[in-house]
């Protein structure tokens, strides 16, 4: 039998790339399988309680024939498409129109995940790395805590995705400005700003610029250095054009939102990192884990609001940690950039605990985005990338990086036994006391007690990552070298990744026990729940699992969850500050009222606001026995109802918010009362003869007996336009955050329409956009194909 032929270095390569991404393929396939292949859904925090309602409402929407200018499910009507929160216009966002959404909600997921690792590894192969240190480099981004923290708010995990692919391309038009790579960098970026998360936008863009600048300093030319500037900016610009459709949406929504008037300091830094959280970067555990009942996370304490962290977790891998200290003690290639990333990173992310913040917010430069915790993105990507490069010195023999990358994991497999060790002392309960600001000595005894099996963890995973780099040092890289790093990094990355994205039954989008105690009407009405404005927590009683926790949050109709199976709410706190000022302005009254001590508001709130259902949580004395997925934990009570539209028969004059306080406290109002900024008149009776509404129109035949005023319990917007008998008639602001129609004697035919013209004309700047980016980065590619000088690398 003749001997193979000998492959080429090319080819050799070759058939490492496709080893590589079908291992990285195989590995986030099996991680997942629950969620491919068995229906199991990421439920954690936000995917569940906001996410999850917010995408049923929008594929209802579009199952229902009409785009989704309007969502008629929260706080009695809000826009919906020129939201962000909502994702319509982000392309990987309409498999949830497909046949099957439980399991399209978790699948899109993971292909995300997909995509991360594949562009994650193209963008370090272009970089000239090895095939192995580039799979290093995969692997830590795609199943590490950093990025599948992300999992559980899809706007900034969709974006993130892209974010490797964005400077693949970013970089290669940096270096050989084509038409081709221009083109394709701007329609990448162009995704990020369809996905529409505000912090990655603008973190992707400053990244992008630092790079630009690193790329022309390398050069050692202020020329070079503005040509790459330029670059980027026209990068920037044709990305822009291509999220028009929905960046300028978002900003004009802004405007009209609450996020316009501008968010209380307090507010936009309620979320700042800890100083001492970049020790997770080392020890995955430090913080304690994230859960339902919360019991094991001690870091929520450092948090000052009581939520906790945002990013769930910054760890990428001990071994990642270690290069990159290792690669800056050395000071290897792109140390300076990544040191200058990583530092401006942190001092944006923990917000609050410097100055910062307060002076941009004091010299109005600090935009309303909340939660500084986010900027720790910019820092976590530079971690990972440049432990990729320092990797990929270390493989080629860079005994230097390898001995100082060894020495720290053994010091931290040192440090974490010592932890071990002291956990269950005394001095050791009251540093952590300190550290974490517990409440007792016994609570801290108690956090302390359950950090040991983390610390012997570590202890374990820092002296593994230890010989693994020594063994290198001496030997040089091996296959059975490279099986055991590969093992390594599925235990260690894996784990992580399993706390990270909690994973449920698909039991979680079965209706609730409470629909059976809800009227089927279900678009006549409106829901209130009283509890969720007293901020009452669940009280089942007992330490839940997580995903019980969830179920129990799910049976408990907390807004906006009620939404997901065609319920509307009304008068609920502002889950994403995005809520239009009108229900600001209603809300804020509201929570004026109960704070003054009622239980629940006065009813003239219920009434004009169409709410025949109010809920309220009870106190449960479950056992571990007891089925949770059956338990209603709240109790429902009906209201004095009133209907969406009725004919006002009581007109109150207010010119102030705080007119409007005074007088629904000054005493009981009728069901049909309305309180407007105008004098006001005897109103004649009128009649309700028909009304249908859609998500984005109304219409209401009538009969009045003289001059009366009709009342439309929908949230005012300036794209609402009404018409009676054909003829242009103003919609006026009515009972703070409602609308209102004069009528006339007789009957009538009155039509309303919701349309955003901005939408539609940002739709055609994207789309040509798109069209054109496309054209230029075929032809391009073609004539270069064709035998014109081709400049790609």
């Amino acid at each position: 039998m003749a001997e193979p032929a000998t492959l080429s270095p090319r080819a050799s390569e070759r058939r490492g790339d496709w080893l590589a991404v079908a291992l990285l393929i195989a590995i986030i396939t099996i991680l997942f399988a629950d969620v491919l292949f068995l229906g199991a859904f990421p439920y954690y925090r936000d995917l569940s309680r906001y996410f999850f309602p917010a995408k049923a409402v929008l594929r209802t929407i579009v199952a229902g024939g009409e785009f989704p200018y309007w969502n008629p499910y929260f706080s009695g009507g809000q826009p919906l498409a020129a939201n962000p929160e909502f994702e319509v216009f982000y392309p990987l966002q309409w498999l949830i129109f497909l046949p099957g959404f439980g399991w399209w909600l978790g699948t899109q997921l993971v292909l995300h995940i997909y995509i991360g690792a594949l562009g994650m590894y193209a963008l370090l192969r272009s970089r000239a790395l090895l095939v192995a240190s580039s799979f290093f480099g995969a692997l830590s981004f795609a199943i590490g805590g950093f990025f599948l923290s992300y999992v559980n708010i899809p706007p900034f995990f969709f974006a993130l995705t892209w974010v490797p692919l964005v400077f693949l391309f970013a970089t290669r038009a940096l270096e050989q400005p084509t038409v081709r790579n221009c083109s394709l960098a701007a329609l990448l970026l162009g995704l990020v700003l369809l996905a529409g998360e505000p912090t990655t936008i603008l973190q992707t863009g400053a990244l992008m610029g630092a790079g630009a600048i690193y790329a022309g300093t390398r050069r050692r030319s202020l020329r070079a250095v503005l040509t790459s500037l330029g670059i980027v900016a026209i990068i920037v610009v044709l990305a822009s054009l291509v999220g028009a459709v929905q960046i300028l949406p978002a900003i004009d929504h802004v405007h009209d939102s609450v996020r316009g008037r501008g968010l209380a300091l307090r507010v936009i830094t309620g979320l700042s990192m800890p100083p001492i959280r970049p020790a997770e970067v080392f020890f995955p555990g430090f913080f304690g884990h994230i859960s339902g009942s919360g019991v094991l996370y001690w870091g929520k304490a450092l948090y000052t609001r009581s939520a906790g962290s945002y990013v769930i977790s910054i760890y990428a891998g001990l071994l990642a940690a270690c290069l990159a200290a290792a690669g800056v003690a050395a000071r290897r290639r792109g140390w300076l950039l990544f040191v200058t990333v990583a530092s401006v990173s942190f001092l944006l992310a923990i917000g609050e605990h410097t100055p910062l913040f307060t002076v941009l917010s004091e010299a109005q430069l600090l935009p309303s985005l909340r939660y500084p915790e986010k900027f720790v993105l910019a820092g976590g990507m530079a971690l990972i990338i440049f432990a990729a490069f320092v990797a990929d010195d270390a493989l080629r023999g860079d005994r230097r990086v390898l001995a100082l990358a060894g020495g720290l994991a053994a010091l931290s497999g040192v440090i974490a036994a010592a932890m071990a060790l002291s956990a269950g002392t005394t001095p050791f309960a009251r540093i952590f006391a300190r550290v974490f600001d517990c409440n007792s000595l016994a609570q801290a005894h108690f956090f302390a007690s359950a950090s040991r099996p983390d610390w012997l963890v570590a202890a374990i995973r820092g002296l593994i990552a230890a010989a693994l780099l020594f063994i290198l040092r001496q030997r040089g890289p091996s296959r059975a070298w490279f099986g055991a790093v590969v093992l390594f990094l599925l235990y260690d990355l894996g784990t992580t990744a399993n706390r990270v994205v909690p994973r449920g039954s698909s039991a979680f989008f079965a209706p609730p026990p409470i629909t059976h105690q809800l009227d089927p009407d279900r678009n006549d009405y409106r829901i209130f729940h009283a509890s969720d404005v007293r901020h009452e927590p669940l009280n089942p009683g007992t330490v839940l699992s997580t995903e019980d926790l969830y179920l129990l949050t799910r049976n408990a109709f907390l807004p906006p969850l009620p939404s997901a199976w065609g319920y509307r709410t009304v008068l609920e706190p502002d889950y994403d500050a995005s809520a239009l000022l009108p229900t600001t302005r209603l809300f804020e009254s509201l929570l004026f009222v109960t704070n003054m001590g009622r239980r629940l508001p006065p009813p003239v709130f219920l009434t004009i606001s169409n709410v025949r259902f109010v809920l309220q949580n009870r106190k449960l004395q479950l056992s571990p026995d007891d089925d949770v997925q059956s338990t209603t934990p709240v109790s429902v009570t009906r209201a004095d109802f009133a209907p969406r539209y009725y004919f006002a028969d009581q007109l109150v004059q207010i010119r102030s918010q705080d007119e409007f306080l005074r007088a629904v406290t000054a005493r009981p109002w009728s069901s049909r009362v309305a309180f407007v900024p105008f004098p006001p008149f005897h109103t004649a009776p009128g009649r309700l003869l028909r009304s249908s509404e859609t998500a984005n129109s109304i219409a209401i035949d009538v009969e009045s007996s003289g001059r009366s005023l009709l009342v439309i319990g929908v949230t005012p917007h300036k794209y609402w336009q009404a018409t009676i008998d054909g003829m242009t008639a103003p919609l006026m602001i009515t009972n703070v955050g409602y609308q209102s129609l004069l009528i006339g004697p007789g009957r009538h035919q009155i039509r309303m329409r919701y349309r955003n013209p901005l939408i539609v004309r940002s739709g055609w700047l994207t789309l040509l956009a798109i069209l054109g980016l496309m054209i230029a980065a075929r032809f391009s590619w073609k004539g270069a194909r064709g035998g014109e000088p081709a400049t790609d690398s």
